[in-house]
């Protein structure tokens, strides 16, 4: 008798030491659960959300544009009977008075706590800047300088009242300037 691995003594052949890979795979025994496994649910679940989260998608778009459809054409309708009505201009006028007012408000509040003051025409940032940039240089000698200075703070600036507050002023944060 020859020594063959394919035969044995009873005629079959025996099993071989290895089992391919794919053999192996295929009989493992994994949890199941309604015929699926771990890694099935896994992969039907993140599927099935990206598809329902396509699905919502597209339904928000359509949604989109069926309301926004009528948007514009109404818009402009709106607005055509806006201007036909001269509300635009009604509105022009009504910011105009609104500014006045609140001028107004800011002029009181000025006079109620008599709160020191410089009115100009110039708009904010030039006269900020102006202010800023402003020098008053003077020497011993400066006679014109000293007389425009002690004229301005005699008809400007209330020294008495000054001194008065810093005396009876136990904190600071009471002081306001004013004539």
């Amino acid at each position: 008798m020859t020594s063959d691995r394919s035969t044995s003594a009873s005629g079959s052949k025996p099993k071989p030491a290895f089992i391919p890979i794919h053999e192996a795979l295929s009989k493992r025994s994994r949890p199941r659960f309604l015929g699926l496994t771990v890694d099935d649910a896994i992969k039907y679940f993140f599927g099935g959300n990206a598809a329902l989260s396509i699905v919502v998608l597209f339904l928000i778009m359509a949604m989109l544009l069926l309301e926004g459809g009528d948007f514009i054409p109404l818009n402009y309708f709106n607005l055509s009977i806006y201007r036909k009505a001269g509300l635009e201009y009604v509105d022009y006028l009504r910011a105009q008075v609104d500014g006045h007012v609140e001028q107004g408000r800011v002029l009181q509040t000025i006079r109620e706590r008599a709160l020191p003051f410089i009115s100009t025409h110039a708009d904010i940032s030039s006269a900020t800047t102006a202010i800023g940039h402003m020098q008053v240089k003077t020497e011993v000698g400066d006679r014109d300088k000293i007389g425009a200075i002690q004229t301005l703070i005699h008809d400007h600036v209330n020294v008495n009242r000054l001194v008065e507050l810093v005396r009876t002023s136990a904190d600071f944060s009471q002081l306001r300037l004013g004539v």
